[in-house]
């Protein structure tokens, strides 16, 4: 948990956290930035976003989070726009069970799975706009 978001939410009643929830929820989703090729782009760190590793038993993080990062569905949240180190902080939180809420463990589980020398570039990665397989510029982005 983040120290002073919960101080903050533990002042609001629950129609005032409904309403906060209301507000954020109306909000239009930012546009997918790309800043020219995605940086830290490497082939194995899209091929992880894509297609996860199956001999670790790790799921791609695209099937949660789309090839964009654009989220797929409700449980699962846009990661565009985020910085960097905001997600490389949010997959050590998972991974070290100080971050939790995901009623299937999905999220714990991905972290877990994660070897420390991958979090960093696979968040650079993340940051930087996933390069969609289908963009004519990704073999010259990601080779």
């Amino acid at each position: 948990m983040h120290p002073q978001m919960s101080w903050l939410a533990g002042k609001l009643d629950s129609a005032e956290r409904l309403a906060v929830s209301a507000y954020y929820a109306q909000m239009p989703l930012p546009p997918v930035s790309r800043v020219g090729s995605a940086p830290g782009c490497s082939t194995s760190m899209a091929r992880l976003y894509r297609e996860g590793d199956p001999d670790r038993g790790l799921q791609a993080c695209a099937s949660c989070h789309g090839s964009q990062g654009q989220g797929v569905g409700l449980g699962n949240p846009s990661l565009t726009n985020q910085s960097a180190r905001y997600i490389a902080e949010q997959l050590q939180r998972w991974r070290d069970g100080r971050r939790y809420g995901d009623a299937m463990g999905a999220m714990q589980k991905a972290a877990a799975g994660l070897r420390e020398n991958e979090i960093r570039p696979l968040s650079d990665y993340i940051a930087g706009g996933p390069v969609p397989p289908d963009r004519p510029e990704f073999q010259e982005e990601c080779q």
